[in-house]
């Protein structure tokens, strides 16, 4: 029994170190979008790596954050977005891509099936603890 308890603890200490892990942003990402004037209730947000909400996603395209930009980190937090007809129209008015309206009309679909859904990283707004699944970023650098 005592043999296996240092194999044990060292899993214990490696799926503690995943479940804590904290969003690798590259290092001007944040910056990049307090320079385009983006709220800082949505770059708190994504400084911590959740999910966004539609107010957020209004705020990123209201500011002109490239598409690319918006969907590498939507893509990044694996999160469904359901959002209705007027909301979606309201974000192209706003000047949101197709690339962008495609993207969140797919989304619920392709991540319906995350098997974190329940986890309170994506059902309550104002959590703000790591990442169900370990955040790794999306490496490439946000404004150049």
């Amino acid at each position: 029994m005592q043999r296996f308890l240092p194999a044990f603890l060292a899993a214990v200490l490696a799926l503690a170190a995943c479940a804590t892990s904290s969003p690798k942003l590259p290092p001007n990402y944040v910056s990049g979008l307090r320079a385009k004037g983006v709220g800082e209730s949505t770059l708190q947000r994504v400084q911590n790596g959740r999910v966004l909400t539609y107010n957020d996603i209004m705020d990123l395209v209201r500011h002109r954050v490239p598409t690319s930009k918006i969907i590498a980190y939507l893509k990044a937090t694996q999160a469904p977005y359901s959002f209705n007809t007027s909301q979606l129209e309201a974000l192209k008015r706003a000047g949101a891509s197709q690339d962008l309206i495609g993207y969140l009309m797919g989304s619920a679909a392709f991540y319906s099936n995350n098997p974190y859904l329940g986890e309170p990283y994506y059902t309550d707004p104002g959590f703000m603890g790591p990442p169900p699944f370990g955040w790794d970023g999306f490496g490439d650098p946000f404004f150049y």
